[in-house]
């Protein structure tokens, strides 16, 4: 894999844990809030410490991407 693939799929990935951030984070309110499994209990401190890495991950993720780019087009524009 070249390095435009690689970066492609690294923002790819990024965008997925930015998406499962977010889903998660609103599965939780619906949780939380009783609307959604009544009587449900688990550990909300776990899962929002879950959502927060999903944050950090995609931000990482995205910078390696962006590199990732970056470098392939000045290796191209060398050549």
């Amino acid at each position: 894999m070249n390095k435009r693939g690689a970066g492609v799929a690294f923002c790819a990935i990024s965008a997925f844990l930015l998406f499962s951030r977010y889903f998660f984070k609103v599965a939780l309110y619906l949780i939380k809030e009783g609307k959604f499994m009544i009587g449900y209990s688990t550990n909300f401190l776990a899962i929002k410490r879950t959502l927060n890495l999903f944050g950090i991950l995609s931000i990482i993720a995205l910078i390696v991407g962006v590199i990732y780019l970056i470098i392939a087009e000045i290796e191209d524009k060398n050549k």
